[in-house]
């Protein structure tokens, strides 16, 4: 017989709203990108063979490569553990936990990933005041941004009372996506966010061709 706890209760002592998340449209990621597991391997092929990027340059794209590659993979871990919570037939709190263990994962990388593109972007423009969002602009890249700082400084927040009444995380799951006190982040964000990673992954594990694809996308952009 399978027990059925009183919904307040997972929403109190799992995550704000845990008894209604029953659904979750997850774009699958993983054949979207064919070189999302080769990008690290590939930079390092591409520099021993054709150069390699100037210092501080490939510090930059070496620290990017490698979180865009695990952004995906744990956004896949993340997809793959929240459908199976919402197969079962009663939701627990160690596999909602699980779940959202990988969702956090895929955060820190992807805005991490974000972090040192702005850096790599800021070297070679030669703009130290250059953003890519602005504060408050609802963009997805402002969005993962506030989602993961709610995350990421998750004690302050609770010493500040900055969660919810009668909550016990700073982060958790909708059917729509992901969601702060002040920021959400949907479903189809997710595989947007990994998208504009792998665009630049793209290029960027190329050292040689990286000026070329460069001005291709200033050119597109046009």
């Amino acid at each position: 017989m399978t027990t059925r706890f009183n919904t307040q209760l997972f929403d109190e002592l799992i995550a704000p709203g845990a008894s209604q998340f029953n659904e979750a449209e997850i774009p699958d990621m993983q054949d979207r990108h064919e070189n999302r597991r080769f990008w690290v391997t590939h930079l390092f092929l591409n520099s021993v063979a054709s150069g390699r990027y100037k210092s501080p340059l490939n510090a930059y794209a070496t620290a990017f490569l490698r979180r865009a590659e695990d952004a995906f993979v744990m956004h896949d871990l993340a997809r793959d553990a929240t459908l199976k919570l919402l197969t079962l037939p009663q939701m627990t709190p160690s596999h909602y936990a699980r779940a959202l263990l990988h969702w956090e994962g895929f955060l820190t990388q992807a805005a991490q990933a974000q972090h040192v593109l702005l850096r790599t972007i800021r070297h070679l423009s030669g703009d130290e005041t250059h953003k890519v969002y602005q504060p408050g602009d609802g963009s997805v890249e402002q969005r993962l941004n506030a989602v993961h700082n709610a995350l990421k400084h998750a004690e302050k927040r609770i010493n500040n009372n900055q969660i919810l009444p009668d909550s016990v995380s700073p982060v958790w799951m909708t059917n729509e996506g992901l969601q702060s006190t002040d920021a959400n982040l949907t479903w189809p964000e997710t595989g947007e966010v990994l998208d504009e990673l792998a665009r630049w992954a793209d290029g960027l594990q190329n050292p040689s061709g990286f000026s070329e694809w460069l001005r291709g996308q200033s050119a597109d952009s046009d």
